[in-house]
């Protein structure tokens, strides 16, 4: 039985360290940033509805 050594693996490249990784960061916070304001807002909006709904509706409906 012959032992073979295994292969190298090959290096990993550098990380993007520039202009466009920046704003690619960026533009991934924006994005969070505005989905947890239309997740907020829900809340908003049934608050509004229960306290403002019309006497010829019920809470259920």
């Amino acid at each position: 039985s012959e032992i073979t050594e295994p292969v190298p693996m090959a290096a990993l490249p550098p990380p993007d360290v520039g202009l466009e990784a920046w704003l690619a960061c960026l533009e991934a916070f924006c994005d969070i940033y505005a989905s947890f304001g239309y997740l907020n807002v829900v809340g908003l909006f049934e608050t509004f509805y229960l306290s403002n709904q019309p006497s010829n509706y019920s809470a259920s409906t």
